[in-house]
């Protein structure tokens, strides 16, 4: 038998049991030619035990218009704001941590994406993950350790600054233009005609 003849792949992140035609799936798919619907279905079966978990897909399309895919474990930076119970990373990771996970978690998380990551040893697939938490903002250690716990602390005042300073940052980009258009208006006026 022939093998098919392969008119291209994508990769994208879906959340599971979720995939639906907006984009990026449909725009991705109908330029690949394949029925964005029966993925969709095949998609939400194959991952109905993922539900709300984010899962990579590496989807192959044929020239008969055919198609496969193969799901992946889900981003190391997913599987660490699951570990340490954040909806999102550190705007500032150098200034501002926002969690924390332990040893056992990284491992876990290392172990679980081994097969994925460029590398075959745990060690070096720790640090793989290690280096990914220290760039969200992520501290290795005990949650309740004091240092862990102050540094946090900071991290949340850092960021508390950081936003008030971009609210009037904002306020005084916007006073300025206010003024600049009023200013604007006044010169637009015309002046009283002499005769």
């Amino acid at each position: 038998m022939a093998q098919k003849k392969v008119v291209g792949k994508a990769k994208l992140q879906i959340i599971g049991g979720a995939a639906n035609p907006a984009p990026p799936v449909g725009p991705t798919l109908s330029s690949l030619g394949i029925n964005i619907m029966q993925f969709c279905q095949s998609f939400n079966n194959a991952t109905s035990n993922r539900k709300g978990e984010v899962v990579p897909v590496v989807i192959t399309a044929y020239r008969d218009a055919s198609f496969d895919f193969v799901t992946l474990e889900p981003p190391v930076s997913a599987l660490i704001k699951e570990a340490a119970g954040l909806e999102k990373a550190s705007s500032d990771p150098l200034r501002i941590k926002v969690g924390a996970i332990t040893e056992e978690s990284v491992k876990a998380i290392a172990e679980r994406k081994l097969e994925e990551l460029n590398t075959r040893n745990v060690d070096a697939a720790m640090n793989i993950v290690k280096g990914t938490a220290r760039s969200m903002g992520v501290v290795i250690g005990k949650k309740d350790d004091k240092e862990i716990i102050e540094l946090i602390k900071q991290g949340e005042i850092a960021a508390r600054e950081a936003a008030e300073a971009a609210e009037a940052a904002e306020a005084a980009e916007a006073a300025a233009a206010e003024e600049s258009v009023a200013a604007a208006d006044s010169s637009d006026e015309p002046a009283g005609e002499e005769e």
